[in-house]
């Protein structure tokens, strides 16, 4: 942050919409088919909560509005941020189904940004070596966003299966441009991200469109709330000449054989040991199985891809520069693992085996409803042919597996959920050391009624 910056709330209501209505505009304009979540406080992001897009560019000062305390000459603790999904949504159809998924790149590193524009230069360079047009902007922290929106795409990728063209091209772009610090978690369609022209909930510095021949010189002063105007051409389409360079970017990583990056894969002749359940945290859980002569691993919410046996222990994807190591006790059993992309490494614990228990269909009945947890928003729980599943606004439904009549665990986040009272109106919700409440919905309005 620049030395003295400190936007106080009276500069940051007028930055969004109360005076700068071009900002506002910019804001609802980029929003208006995603997702969007506003915080001051970046650790609820994939927690659920979002609303469907944005319905006018006068919300975005309101939005702001209830997320600042305080006299308009002091200095906010935490600035508002608005925040979208890098999922498209045809309006009003807000469900699962999108019409299409921008890829993002997150240069990921902590308070260097000299460092974080090295390593997103490394993806320009890449992208430029192929004439593949992108956009550019500041994070309002310390690194950029590359980004290639749904719309950069040709039809022959857009059209059809644009969530697996998602995923192809940002595994292509990680490996291939040899970045490091890459966040891999924008591999996900549900991803959130700050939008163009928001405010950083922390630095207070704009997340700033920038054009490709700003970058070398960027700094974050350029960043400041009483600089930033609005630029129209950073939302310029290409011609659809120029959106079929992607193609020859996909075909050439294609042509190139992984023996270049990895030795031939190894000889293994037991996967068992490695079948089993890991944690990624928030992530979920990642299920590792042997289907055939292969091992495979599957993220949740995610496609399944065989990883292939770099040496014993070792594995990595093809689709991906990844590798996961298995780490084992004396007794040769494996404990946990470290995943590793990109340079970025993860240690991630094996998960015990937990069988399900039979329980009565007339038990999960109780237990249907929207619950209200403050932390987190609705949680809305349903009984699917005698399967139990929960779902937050917003966010991929898990399921819920009975531990017994009233606890439940799951094989695709590692929490446990438990339904507590003779009546079953109170929900109890524990990740990690992590524990929250919520009750019935019903019950919560009629507590803001008395």
């Amino acid at each position: 942050m620049p030395l003295g910056y400190a936007p106080k709330i009276g500069d940051v209501l007028a930055y969004y919409g109360r005076e700068r209505k071009d900002i506002a505009q910019a804001i609802f304009n980029y929003g208006k088919d995603r997702k969007v979540i506003v915080t001051n406080d970046p650790g609820v992001l994939g927690r659920g909560g979002a609303q469907h897009g944005i319905q006018s560019p006068d919300e975005i000062t309101a939005l702001a509005e209830k997320l600042l305390d305080g006299n308009e000459n002091t200095v906010p603790k935490k600035y508002p941020a608005f925040h979208g999904t890098i999922a498209r949504f045809l309006k009003g159809f807000f469900g699962k189904s999108h019409r299409g998924v921008d890829i993002v790149i997150d240069i990921d590193v902590k308070d260097n940004f000299r460092e974080a524009f090295k390593q997103g230069k490394k993806v320009i360079d890449f992208l430029d070596s192929y004439n593949v047009p992108y956009r550019i902007k500041f994070s309002g922290g310390s690194g950029p966003h590359i980004i290639i929106p749904y719309e950069f795409l040709p039809k022959s990728l857009s059209n059809g299966n644009s969530a697996k063209a998602h995923q192809q091209i940002f595994h292509v772009i990680s490996s291939r441009s040899k970045a490091g610090h890459i966040d891999g978690s924008f591999a996900s369609a549900g991803h959130f991200y700050r939008m163009p022209y928001s405010i950083n909930e922390h630095t207070g510095l704009i997340s700033l469109p920038l054009h490709r021949d700003q970058y070398n010189d960027f700094t974050p002063s350029m960043a400041d709330i009483w600089k930033t105007d609005v630029d129209e051409s950073w939302f310029l389409e290409p011609s659809e000449d120029e959106k079929e360079a992607i193609i020859d970017m996909i075909n050439d990583t294609h042509n190139k054989k992984q023996a270049k990056i990895f030795n031939k894969p190894a000889k293994i002749s037991n996967y068992d040991a490695y079948v089993g359940k890991y944690d990624f945290g928030n992530i979920g859980i990642m299920s590792i199985t042997k289907e055939g002569d292969g091992l495979f691993a599957q993220l949740f919410n995610q496609p399944k891809y065989e990883i292939f046996p770099k040496s014993e222990d070792e594995f990595f994807w093809k689709v991906a520069n990844a590798q996961i190591k298995f780490i084992k006790n004396e007794s040769g059993e494996v404990t946990h693992a470290i995943s590793c992309q990109d340079g970025h490494e993860i240690t991630i614990t094996k998960l015990k085996e937990e069988l399900p228990i039979n329980i009565s269909p007339a038990v999960y009945a109780l237990y249907i409803g929207e619950y209200v947890i403050p932390q987190l928003g609705v949680i809305k729980i349903t009984n699917e042919r005698n399967r139990l599943f929960a779902q937050l606004q917003g966010q991929p439904r898990i399921e819920l597996i009975p531990r017994s009549e009233s606890e439940f665990f799951s094989n695709d986040v590692n929490i446990t959920v438990n339904f507590v009272s003779d009546d079953k109106r109170k929900i109890i919700m524990k990740q990690g050391e992590v524990k929250i409440e919520g009750i019935r919905k019903e019950d919560q309005d009629i507590k803001e009624g008395e």
